[in-house]
C-alpha cells in the first residue's frame, strides 16, 4: 500500500529521460483553496475551473486571479472528481456516490442529475451534447444521449476494474483503468474493443490521465514513472530513470495539446526510517516532440519554499490553453503559466502554524532571532518575504536544535520562516520582526 504523509514538501529535481538544457518556466502560485483539488479544466483563453474535495467547484474568469467558489452538499459535500463542457454554456462535474451535476449558464448555478448509480465517478468527456462519457469505479460506464437528462450503463467488460478517465479525438475514444484496462472505440463509442497491444503488458496495470490526440493516445500507470504512447498500432512504454536515493516514483500525470507537445508531472518521494513522515520532490517536464525528449518546466514561486520550488501535495493534475498557457493543481493549490505578476501570495495566510507554534520558541532582541526547534536539530533556516522571495538562508550545526541569525539589517514587516530539519521534514511559521 502506498504510504501517506503527514507533511509533504515538493520541489524540482533534474534529469528526466534526455533533458534538454532550458531554462525552467516560472510558474506562478495562484491560489489556495480550504480543500484538496481533484481536477482543473480550461474554458477559452481566460475561464479556469477547479473542483475537489467537500464538494468544492470554483470558477476564475481572469486566468485564477479572482475565484468564485461553490460548495456542493447533495450528499454531505462529496468528492468531486472531474469537470468537462460540451459548449462554452454547458457542462457537466461528476463526482462520488455517483454524482452527476450540470450547468447551462457557464458555472454560475449547478442542478443534480440522476445517474442511476452510487458508484464514485472518475471522469467525464463528450464529443457533442448527444454523447457524453463518464467512467468510475466497478467497471462503471455511462453515457448519455440527450445533454445529460439520461443516463444509460454500457457494458464493456465482464470484470469490474475501477476506470480512472475516458476521452476522445473525433470518433476514437479510450477507456482506462484498474486490471491493465484500456479499451478502444473507433466509431463514436458503439463498439469498444480492449487493447493488450501495450509494451510489458501484464493485465495488473493499474492506468490514468489518458490524452486523446489527432492520432496518438498518451496514458501513464499508478505507483511508477511510466507512460505510454499509443502509435503505429502500439502502446510504447517509456520508463522513467529510477532515482535510487528514493524509495518510490510516480508519474501523477500527463497533458498532451497535440501529437507532439505535451507535460507530465510526477514526484519522487521518501520515506524518513522509523517515521510516518515523508518528503517528496515534484517534476515537470515539457515535450515538443511526442515524448522523446524533455524540458524542465516547473520552476515555482509565490510560495513559502523560495523561487526554485512548487509546494502541494499528491493527485498533481494540469490543464493548458496552449503549450504556453496553463494551469497547475497539486493538493488545495493551483498554480500557472505564464508567470504575470498581478496575485498577492496570500497563500501565507492559509499555513497552518498551530503546530510549529508548539514546537518553534523565538527569541528576538534589537540584533539577533534565536530559533530553537525543541524535538529536532535544526539543518537549515530560510526567511521568506511575503512577496515569495527568500531573503536569507543560514545552515546550521547538524547536531544543533537552535540556531541564532542576525536581523538588525532586516526591514521591520511580516516574513515567514522556513525550518529544515535533520530528520528531512520542515516547518513555518510566522515571524514579525518589530
Amino acid at each position: 500500500m502506498k504510504p501517506k504523509f503527514k507533511i509533504m514538501l515538493l520541489f524540482v529535481v533534474g534529469n528526466f529521460l534526455h533533458l534538454n538544457a532550458e531554462q525552467p518556466v516560472l510558474w506562478e502560485f495562484a491560489h489556495s483553496f480550504r480543500s484538496s483539488l481533484k481536477n482543473v479544466y480550461v474554458l477559452g483563453a481566460d475561464t479556469v475551473y477547479v473542483v475537489g474535495e467537500l464538494g468544492l467547484i470554483a470558477q476564475s474568469p481572469d486566468k485564477g486571479k479572482n475565484w468564485n467558489t461553490q460548495r456542493f452538499s447533495y450528499h454531505l459535500y462529496d468528492t468531486l472528481n472531474d469537470i468537462y463542457f460540451v459548449t462554452s454554456e454547458t457542462g457537466f462535474v461528476v463526482g462520488a456516490n455517483g454524482v452527476i451535476l450540470k450547468t447551462v449558464n457557464s458555472g454560475k448555478t449547478w442542478i443534480n442529475c440522476n445517474s442511476g448509480t452510487t458508484q464514485d465517478l472518475k471522469s467525464i468527456y463528450g464529443t457533442g451534447i448527444n454523447n457524453i462519457w463518464t467512467v468510475g469505479n466497478k467497471g462503471t460506464v455511462l453515457k448519455s444521449n440527450d445533454g445529460g437528462q439520461t443516463w444509460n450503463p454500457i457494458s464493456i467488460t465482464n470484470k469490474t476494474p475501477d476506470f480512472s478517465d475516458v476521452g476522445f479525438k473525433n470518433e476514437k475514444g479510450y477507456i482506462i483503468g484498474s486490471l491493465g484496462s484500456v479499451f478502444k472505440t473507433v466509431n463514436n463509442g458503439d463498439y469498444w474493443s480492449q487493447q493488450t497491444n501495450i509494451e510489458d503488458y501484464t493485465g495488473s496495470e493499474r492506468f490514468k490521465c489518458l490524452t486523446v490526440t489527432e492520432s496518438k493516445a498518451f496514458m501513464n500507470s499508478d505507483y511508477n514513472a511510466t507512460i505510454h504512447i499509443f502509435n503505429n498500432d502500439l502502446w510504447q512504454k517509456i520508463k522513467l530513470p529510477k532515482h535510487d536515493d528514493y524509495a518510490y516514483d510516480e508519474l501523477y500525470s500527463s497533458c498532451f495539446l497535440n501529437d507532439k507537445q505535451g507535460y507530465v508531472a510526477g514526484i519522487l518521494y521518501m520515506i524518513t526510517t522509523g517515521s510516518s513522515y515523508g518528503c517528496g520532490y515534484i517534476y515537470i517536464y515539457k515535450t515538443d516532440n511526442g515524448g522523446l525528449n524533455w524540458s524542465l518546466s516547473s520552476s515555482g514561486s509565490n510560495n513559502p519554499v523560495a523561487l526554485d520550488a512548487i509546494i502541494g501535495g499528491f493527485d498533481a493534475k494540469m490543464s493548458f490553453v496552449n503549450s504556453d498557457t496553463g494551469y497547475l493543481i497539486s493538493d488545495s493549490r493551483i498554480y500557472r503559466i505564464p508567470f504575470v505578476g498581478d496575485i498577492d501570495a496570500g497563500f501565507y495566510d492559509n499555513i497552518n502554524t498551530t503546530r510549529a507554534e508548539t514546537k518553534i520558541i523565538l527569541k528576538q532582541n534589537e540584533n539577533f532571532l534565536d530559533i530553537e526547534y525543541r524535538n529536532e536539530h535544526i539543518s537549515t533556516v530560510k526567511l521568506i518575504s511575503l512577496s515569495g522571495q527568500t531573503i536569507y538562508q543560514q545552515k546550521n550545526n547538524p547536531n544543533n536544535k537552535e540556531i541564532r541569525i542576525a536581523i538588525n539589517n532586516f526591514k521591520k514587516g511580516i516574513y515567514i520562516i522556513e525550518i529544515n530539519l535533520k530528520d528531512n521534514n520542515q516547518m513555518w511559521i510566522k515571524w514579525v520582526n518589530h
